[in-house]
């Protein structure tokens, strides 16, 4: 699934699918919002959530896609007029 770092919410499509496998919603977002507060705000995470039968939830998070690098303060825009790519 993929989530945007920071804001994680009970709304879609966190909520739906955590609901129907009886996961505590709010516990889990504020543990991943809290987990990805080094992410800048609102870039989207693929996330590995792994619901138990005591209805527990641990989650993995990966890299954001290349394009959204930036995110993890990587790199900067560039400096360079009339070339629109993203420098590492």
């Amino acid at each position: 699934m993929s989530i945007k770092a920071g804001t994680a919410a009970p709304s879609p499509p966190v909520g739906p699918r955590l609901g129907q496998l009886g996961v505590n919603i709010m516990q889990f977002c504020k543990e991943f919002n809290a987990a990805t507060d080094h992410i800048m705000t609102g870039v989207p995470v693929t996330t590995k959530i792994t619901a138990y039968e005591d209805r527990t939830a641990v989650f993995e998070f990966y890299s954001p896609p290349v394009s959204w690098e930036r995110g993890w303060g990587n790199g900067r825009g560039t400096t360079r007029s009339g070339w629109g790519g993203i420098v590492f």
